[in-house]
Order: structure tokens, then sequence, then C-alpha cells
């Protein structure tokens, strides 16, 4: 399996010596939004540092230091992801929902709600809003290690179906069924846990 190459670097970089300072709480932040565990993150980050160290003496690139340690970082996380996908699913055992709120008919989160959803444009949808990005928050932790890997790079990196097929070598049916289920599971925790709370009850 042939690495991610690293992406180039800006022409004009601060100190290396600066980096883990200017930079190092995001790109953890960044990290652990994919890998939970503080551990995993911090050797990412570490592993970014050294890879955007040799990467920085031999090429030359025009984006900011952030979005080139960001983007080597990325290469990072799909490396990982692909030498721990092991056994990918091939076939779809739940049946497909014609509602899945909170996604619209393209898998995206939806920025407001169906009309049978209890979110409504009312005078406290910022402060429900942030519930609700909280609450989903703690759902997508939740999901097992492949489900939530798959939805991150699909949700928070904006890739493509196609783009996550071809970066961690899985075939569309695999990676369909794998935000399906995603999908499926995060609805679930949502309706348990962020109605509760838009209801008045209490989160567990």
């Amino acid at each position: 399996m042939t690495p991610s190459a690293s992406p180039k670097p800006p022409q004009e970089t601060h100190s290396p010596e600066r980096w883990l300072t200017d930079h190092g709480d995001y790109l953890f932040r960044y990290a652990r939004k994919h890998f939970p565990q503080d551990d995993v993150a911090e050797e990412l980050v570490q592993d970014t540092l050294v890879g955007a160290l040799q990467a920085h003496k031999n090429f030359e690139g025009n984006a900011s230091v952030r979005t080139w340690l960001t983007s080597i970082l990325r290469h990072k996380i799909i490396d990982r992801i692909r030498r721990k996908q092991k056994n990918p699913i091939v076939q779809l055992s739940e049946p497909l929902a014609d509602d899945l709120w909170p996604f619209n008919e393209s898998g995206h989160i939806l920025e407001g709600s169906p009309q049978n959803s209890p979110w409504q444009g009312t005078p406290d949808a910022i402060l429900e809003q942030k519930q609700f990005m909280d609450t989903l928050r703690a759902c997508i932790e939740k999901l097992p290690e492949n489900l939530r890997i798959i939805f991150l790079l699909r949700e928070f990196d904006d890739l493509s179906r196609q783009e996550i097929c071809n970066k961690l070598e899985l075939s569309s049916t695999n990676v369909g069924v794998l935000l399906h289920r995603a999908r499926l599971s995060l609805r679930g925790c949502l309706q348990k846990n962020w109605l509760t709370l838009h209801e008045g009850g209490t989160t567990k």
C-alpha cells in the first residue's frame, strides 16, 4: 500500500520551532475529531510535524502554514485509517428510510430541519442550534470508529464519496453502506438525546 504523498509547504513559512506553539492545539483538535483518543491524536500531530519538517527541506508551496500542516495531518489520518481497515462492509442489511432527519436527500446535515421535525424557526433557534450541534458532536464520538471516520471525511472534510473510495481503497458500495449506517446511528442518538432535551427532559 503506497502512503499518501505529503503536500508541498508554503514558500513563506514561520520558523518550524513555532509550529507546535502556533498550530499544535488546532491540529490536536482536528485529529481528535477523527480519533477521540488523546494518545492517538497526539501521535498524529507529532507525525505531522515530523513530516512537515522533512517536506519543508525539499519542497516549496504557497499555502498558509496552518493550511499546509492541516493537509499533511489529513494525509496522516487517512493513512492510519487505511492501515486499520480490515473487514469492510459489503452488503446493506438495513432498509433505506424515507425520512433520515436530520440529513437531506444527499446525506448532508440539514441547516434547518423538515416540517415534521421539532426544530422550528423560533426566537430560540440559535440556542437550539447550539444544543443540537453539541448533541450531534457527542453522538458522533459514540459511533464505531469505522462509521465515525467515514462520516467525518464526508461531512467534516467535505470529501466526495469517490474521493473517500480512492483514499481508503474501498468500493463505492462499502462507503455507501458505512455512511448509511452512520446516519442511521446518528439519527437514533439524536432522536433519543436532542429530542429529549428539546422536550424539556434530560439527556444521558
